[in-house]
């Protein structure tokens, strides 16, 4: 396969922003004076996640087995079906979200190790996206394994390369008192005995039993203090 293989983007496309008509006439105004120092309403406090998808180590030749795994995620808002944030919608991100990979020409969170001497083709890129407005909001931060079109070299030892999942860490950079949402991340589980595919017929093909997808919803109130809840899916 190619060092940077192309992860298949979301299927469904965005709709059109909707533009909502002005009213004839404008609200009457309040008649209460506001207060010498009035609180921030939940829209304008800021509150900012980061969520970074990452393998536990920084460089490939550190990977614990040799191979390929690549993982992707994407993250929705809560009552705006019309657009996710994640590499699929670069040309087209909503205004509450940021995506960045660490490899300008990246799309998913990557890694590719092989023996020293192909060292030269080892890679390893990580996704970032950053929320803004989170306030008041429920975000869902969807990971999915990519599966590649089969599974390399499963007659050298230590090529188990459907060991090496992704930790997805969620950072709130608005309230210090919280920090990460989960300090050691989440991740999906992996067995030794459970691989990416099988062989049925002689063809590779996806293994249903390969657990590689799953959500973390975050729900953060008007103070920007955020829960969160993971699920496999």
């Amino acid at each position: 396969p190619t060092v940077s293989p192309t992860v298949t983007p979301p299927t469904k496309n965005p709709t059109e922003t909707p533009i909502k008509t002005p009213t004839t006439e404008p609200t009457q105004a309040p008649t209460k004076a506001p207060t010498d120092e009035p609180t921030a309403s939940p829209s304008t406090i800021e509150c900012t996640l980061k969520a970074t998808l990452k393998y536990p180590f920084d460089d490939p030749a550190d990977a614990p087995y040799y191979g390929y795994n690549v993982d992707y995620m994407e993250v929705e808002k809560e009552g705006d079906s019309s657009f996710a944030c994640s590499w699929g919608y670069s040309d087209n991100l909503p205004d509450w979200c940021m995506y960045r990979n660490s490899d300008p020409n990246g799309d998913s969170a990557y890694v590719a190790n092989f023996e020293e001497i192909y060292d030269e083709y080892d890679y390893l890129s990580t996704e970032t996206i950053e929320i803004y407005g989170a306030a008041g909001n429920t975000f869902y931060f969807n990971v999915y394994h990519y599966f590649l079109e089969k599974d390399y070299y499963t007659n050298y030892s230590g090529w188990e390369d459907h060991m090496m999942a992704t930790i997805l860490k969620i950072k709130n950079k608005s309230n210090d008192g919280q920090g990460f949402l989960n300090e050691d991340g989440w991740s999906y589980p992996t067995y030794i005995d459970v691989p990416t595919h099988i062989v049925t017929d002689g063809e590779f093909e996806v293994n249903s039993e390969y657990q590689g997808d799953y959500k973390v919803t975050v729900s953060c109130d008007s103070a920007c203090i955020c829960d969160s809840n993971y699920e496999l899916m």
